[in-house]
């Protein structure tokens, strides 16, 4: 008897299971004919910001610390200004931050990228880019400047590239800086050749060796940095496991006197690509991160350097550190923390993959790979 009455208790909620199943599929569907939302665009929805606020409540999750964020953009920005400077306007003058604008005004970017003799394979699959998407592309090929800053290649790979990249090849000056720019996992010579590529023209468009443009079309970007100031790219991943006081070393909100609870709600900013248009938003960032660069206290304080490796299995603040993308979060975030998804005009796919270890044979062959590295 018992087991008559399981099973037609069984028989009866999975019939309530799938009438609810079926209701809420008709209800779906209604949406998306009310609101024209195809079936290919769903997918998508997740990296689109809402309209007005984000709807993952971060800025009130900060409230709920002792030290909130500026009610204004001015008053914020004042605080970027404002950063300890240690030891970087001995050497800041050298990239430019004297000057009171740009030397000139592009109205095109110049790309800028930078790598040593491990990471040639993977650039060429950038410069294949580069080149086939933008400097043979009668839209823009007339304004593309791509300059290369060279952070130790071989004499072998500086002649290919001389012949090969259709660029401008310098060598990155590691004697005019601190001692510990030389580290290239530092990733502090990165902040300072952006802060010179800004006052040097105007408009600037880093780019990693890893970087792989989805799009022959530039024009929706450009004109959202030059509105925006700057472009780049929030994580995707989940802001619980990947928060920016998880990713980024303690000392380097002490170093800024930063209260790190107020940055706990809000997931990294990527600093693989990023794009600044010249006015005084991005000439404050850009100088904060160039100014935290210079300082080994801020860039990559301690014992920083071994936490390249993250651990999700530990939750607390501070457990790897992230040196110029940590930097560059805490200043984008203190700007801009009423935004949690950038850019907020297309889903950045639409513009480019990050591809690291994608080694492609573009200048050369690079089979086997040790063959590009010499």
């Amino acid at each position: 008897m018992n087991t008559s009455r399981n099973s037609t208790r069984k028989l009866h909620g999975n019939k309530v299971f799938y009438q609810v199943a079926c209701v809420n599929i008709v209800f779906m569907f209604t949406l998306m004919v009310l609101y024209g939302i195809s079936l290919e665009e769903i997918p998508r929805q997740r990296f689109l910001a809402p309209r007005l606020k984000p709807t993952d409540n971060c800025k009130a999750k900060s409230f709920e610390c002792k030290e909130t964020f500026n009610r204004t953009l001015e008053d914020n920005l004042k605080v970027i200004q404002n950063y300890p400077r240690g030891i970087a306007d001995d050497y800041l003058w050298k990239i430019g931050v004297n000057m009171t604008e740009p030397f000139r005004m592009k109205e095109f970017p110049v790309f800028v990228t930078a790598f040593d003799n491990r990471y040639y394979p993977q650039a060429q699959g950038l410069f294949k880019d580069l080149h086939l998407k933008f400097l043979n592309n009668e839209k823009y090929h007339k304004n593309v400047h791509i300059i290369v800053y060279d952070l130790g290649m071989t004499k072998r790979q500086l002649r290919m590239l001389y012949h090969k990249c259709k660029c401008e090849i310098r060598k990155f000056p590691y004697d005019q800086f601190p001692e510990h720019v030389k580290t290239l996992h530092t990733y502090a010579f990165k902040p300072i050749i952006v802060q010179q590529m800004l006052m040097e023209f105007g408009f600037v468009w880093w780019m990693d060796s890893s970087v792989r443009f989805t799009t022959d079309d530039l024009d929706p970007v450009l004109e959202y940095t030059i509105k925006n100031s700057m472009f780049y790219t929030v994580t995707t991943s989940d802001k619980d496991d990947f928060s920016l006081t998880k990713q980024t070393d303690t000392r380097t909100f002490e170093f800024l006197h930063e209260d790190r609870c107020k940055f706990q709600p809000y997931g990294e900013t990527w600093a693989t690509t990023v794009m600044f248009h010249y006015d005084r938003l991005s000439r404050a960032v850009v100088e904060a991160w160039a100014v935290c660069a210079l300082n080994r206290e801020c860039i990559a304080p301690g014992d920083s350097l071994n936490k390249l490796f993250c651990y999700v299995e530990n939750t607390s603040d501070g457990r790897c550190h992230r040196f110029d993308q940590s930097a560059l979060g805490i200043f984008t975030r203190r700007l801009f923390h009423e935004q949690n998804t950038y850019p907020y005009f297309m889903p950045f796919e639409d513009i480019y993959l990050i591809k690291r270890g994608d080694y492609v044979s573009y200048f050369e062959s690079c089979v086997p790979l040790v063959k590009c590295m010499l």
